[in-house]
């Protein structure tokens, strides 16, 4: 395993090697933050280090450039199902893609939800109101009496 890791400490460097070979056994950095007893950000700064002399700059861009078309054509495909309003899944997940995309151009992700749900004011007739109808109906027919 190639490894660039500008840590001169002797610890640093053992746990700059514990740190990727954890991460490419797809262990997630909070996971090896947490066996560490690091922040994530030194976790992401170690794996940064040895990235950047594994992995050139132009695949770095390609690999940015195609993330941001996908997470696009996500938004894309879960946009018109979203503005029906209906399904609040696909409302949570459009929101998810606007903030990733958001993150993704290092701008400041939105904090409101773009799609509101609208409540459709539609009435369900019920077995009971059908019955309280019925029960009404006959009431109004029955003759009128001087006690009523």
């Amino acid at each position: 395993m190639a490894k660039r890791v500008r840590n001169r400490n002797p610890n640093e460097a053992e746990r700059a090697e514990r740190v990727i070979r954890a991460r490419t056994a797809g262990w997630s950095v909070r996971r090896i933050a947490a066996e560490e007893g690091i922040p994530p950000a030194q976790v992401n700064g170690i794996l940064d280090d040895w990235v950047g002399g594994v992995v050139g700059q132009k695949l770095r861009e390609r690999e940015y450039c195609l993330l941001l078309e996908r997470n696009d054509e996500l938004i894309e495909a879960l946009r018109p199902r979203a503005l029906q309003g209906r399904n609040r899944g696909i409302i949570r997940e459009y929101n998810a893609a606007l903030s990733r995309r958001a993150t993704l151009l290092a701008l400041r992700p939105p904090k409101e939800t773009h799609v509101r749900i609208l409540a459709e004011e539609t009435q369900r007739v019920t077995s009971f109101d059908r019955m309280n109808d019925a029960v009404r109906a006959l009431i109004e027919q029955r003759p009128k009496t001087a006690e009523s």
